[in-house]
């Protein structure tokens, strides 16, 4: 009986982490206001991440590793903006 307890404990705590190993990377980040700064690390399945910041001294950068699934948009609008995008840790272009 102890040893049919133990391995269903075992499969409840294999379905219940096994979510935690998979990534459905999925970030957005609004921003409006002064001086905004946003910061983005992704790796592994799925990506994808959004950064909309306005009026100010606006700063981005989003990183997608080399498992990434991609598609990073950021849209800045204002005064001071600098954006840094990466997929697999390579500039992208625009």
């Amino acid at each position: 009986m102890k040893k049919a307890i133990l391995s269903g404990a075992s499969v409840v705590a294999l379905t219940i982490a096994a979510p935690a190993l998979a990534q459905n990377n999925t970030s957005t980040v609004t921003q409006t206001g002064s001086t905004q700064t946003a910061s983005v690390t992704q790796s592994g399945e799925d990506a994808e991440a959004t950064v909309i910041q306005s009026n100010s001294l606006n700063t981005a950068t989003i990183t997608q590793g080399d498992n990434a699934g991609g598609e990073a948009v950021i849209d800045q609008s204002g005064i001071d903006n600098d954006v840094d995008r990466r997929a697999k840790g390579t500039p992208l272009a625009g």
